[in-house]
């Protein structure tokens, strides 16, 4: 009996037992050090690497004659160009937010810095998450804000759609939007909205209005010839102006 005891107690003895390692049992070579502007980052190396090229690259390069980056807060791998808001937001996103966008929204200008350094650093899946998220904010993105992403990040489909919002807009573009784009794309977004201006103003004169009783409204209205009410139906006013500019725009860029 005591034999046995013997043995039971060698068993469970913890001093005795000694686990193996699994692939999961991170050390701290794991962990790397960033630095952005004066801040500085220690994080995980591998969600780095599993989204982004540039990153992977990055890590298989072998270490230069002063030893490797990365490793002490005194020499970190100094990420130029980029800001610590927007690297903060791309470390929050890996870690907390890829799938639980509802309980943790973004805001346009977190978005924004996810687009700009998913671009940059070749996160390229993941890429698509954020234009997704800009292209379904409520009240949506101005045109201007449109224009400057999709020529710095390559969005081609949000150009023409933004340049028509501008030619259909009321407001003329102001200065801080006119440096914003350039010279030249303000001289020709002027000249759009000069066209769609001229062209609007000859369509309204050569549709025949006709006064009727509008039972919708309840009131004595102009009818366009297509027989609808302009004041109860401005979508299709809408449209039809949308059309035209889209014509212009398509005809000028």
């Amino acid at each position: 009996m005591s034999a046995k005891l013997q043995v039971d107690a060698t068993l469970i003895d913890p001093a005795g037992w000694r686990p193996k390692k699994s692939r999961f049992f991170l050390g701290d070579e794991e962990l790397v050090i960033f630095k952005a502007e004066h801040t500085l980052f220690r994080v995980h190396r591998y969600f780095l690497g599993r989204d982004s090229e540039f990153f992977r690259g990055l890590f298989l390069c072998p270490p230069g004659k002063g030893g490797a980056e990365g490793k002490t807060e005194q020499s970190p791998i100094e990420l130029y160009h980029v800001t610590a808001f927007e690297f903060e937001c791309l470390i929050d996103f890996l870690y907390n937010g890829m799938y639980d966008s509802v309980s943790r929204p973004r805001t346009p200008i977190q978005w924004t810095a996810l687009l700009s350094i998913f671009s940059r650093f070749m996160f390229d899946k993941i890429r698509v998450m954020s234009t997704n998220a800009l292209e379904a904010l409520s009240p949506p993105l101005n045109p201007v804000d449109r224009i400057i992403l999709s020529m710095q990040f390559d969005i081609p489909h949000w150009l023409k759609p933004a340049l028509v919002d501008l030619c259909m807009r009321q407001q003329p573009l102001s200065d801080v939007e006119g440096r914003r784009v350039g010279l030249k794309a303000s001289l020709q977004i002027s000249r759009a909205r000069e066209r769609f201006k001229t062209a609007s103003t000859s369509a309204d004169r050569a549709i025949q209005w006709v006064g009727q009783w509008c039972y919708t409204c309840n009131s004595h209205r102009p009818h366009a010839s297509s027989g609808r009410c302009v004041n109860c139906n401005p979508g299709e006013t809408i449209e039809r102006d949308r059309e035209r500019a889209r014509l212009i725009v398509e005809d000028m860029f």
